[in-house]
């Protein structure tokens, strides 16, 4: 009887222990006494608006879907995943070229994810007798799909004088 008691006052006390971890006693205020902010993206860290934290979630869950839903199966990134359809290593970069926009080539990632049957064309010279098949995912799945391809770019170049200075590394490149 006594090592029922015993064991049932131990589980209140974990229990009790746990609940007051959840229930707040997790937030460790900061040094003036205040608890603080949680980081979401209407309130990012390092000085990023709103807009971009939510771009970098949207893409962070994007970049989820692309295997989820298999994309990864026939495009690779990096040289990961399939070669039956288009690489997409820096894909944004080219489309962005051909399209003339970033915003152009988004509204091109849209249409094609959701009916690539309407631009039958795109990749016929390489992929003949591929056809990329309609993936099923909703409307918000498909927005962080596009935010996630809208990273696949080369990385901005250094505007002029940023660097080693000359004759360092970035000179002459």
């Amino acid at each position: 009887m006594r090592k029922l008691i015993f064991g049932a006052a131990a589980l209140a006390l974990a229990a009790a222990a746990l609940l007051a971890f959840f229930l707040g006693g997790c937030d460790k205020p900061e040094a003036d006494g205040k608890t603080p902010d949680p980081v979401t993206p209407t309130n990012p860290p390092n000085g990023e608006t709103p807009e971009q934290a939510k771009a970098k979630v949207m893409a962070g869950k994007g970049a989820k879907l692309f295997k989820a839903k298999t994309c990864n199966t026939c495009h690779m990134i990096e040289g990961w995943g399939g070669q039956n359809g288009p690489d997409m290593t820096e894909v944004h970069t080219r489309y962005t070229q051909i399209k003339g926009s970033s915003e152009a080539a988004r509204e091109f990632y849209r249409s094609h994810i959701k009916d690539p049957d309407k631009f039958p064309g795109v990749s016929k010279k390489l992929y003949p007798f591929v056809r990329m098949p309609l993936i099923l995912m909703t409307d918000e799945e498909r927005e962080c799909l596009v935010e996630f391809l809208t990273t696949l770019a080369k990385p901005a170049a250094a505007p002029p004088g940023d660097g080693a200075g000359a004759g360092g590394a970035g000179a002459g490149s």
